[in-house]
């Protein structure tokens, strides 16, 4: 995932530069993709909402790029991990203005959380709050 990301971010700086983030290029984008260009159609028409504003565009694209190439410093630190891993859930927001979908992404990232953990928060939680059920039950009788 690292590399897949760090990749397309590197691949538009070299072959567009900063353009890719100062011009229009993000609102073009947008534009066209609800013009049915590709085989899968935006889920909203907010894309052309959001085009019509130059720098939120400049901020979209920008916040790309950075989360794109620093995708790799999610392997060695665990602060960048929770900063950049849960920020490239922007996937949905591509799904939602632009069409293209990468649920394969979305599944792949699932796989930095720690499961081992999650389950014993909830369990540890489910306990917490039959005990407090229980003990509220047994003051009202």
């Amino acid at each position: 995932m690292a590399l897949i990301f760090f990749g397309a971010g590197f691949s538009k700086l070299r072959r567009s530069g900063i353009e890719w983030i100062v011009s229009d290029n993000m609102a073009i984008l947008l534009i066209q993709s609800n013009y049915f260009l590709s085989g899968i159609e935006p889920l909203t028409a907010w894309g052309l909402h959001v085009a019509q504003y130059g720098w939120l565009c400049q901020l979209l694209a920008a916040a790309t790029v950075v989360f794109e190439i620093g995708y790799p410093l999610a392997l060695v630190s665990h602060r960048a991990r929770w900063l950049i891993v849960p920020a490239m859930a922007f996937i949905i927001g591509i799904r939602v203005l632009m069409g293209p979908s990468f649920e394969q992404f979305l599944i792949c990232n699932l796989f930095w959380v720690r499961w081992d953990r999650v389950f014993v928060r909830v369990f540890a939680d489910a306990r917490r709050m039959r005990s407090v059920a229980a003990s509220t039950f047994t003051q009202d009788s």
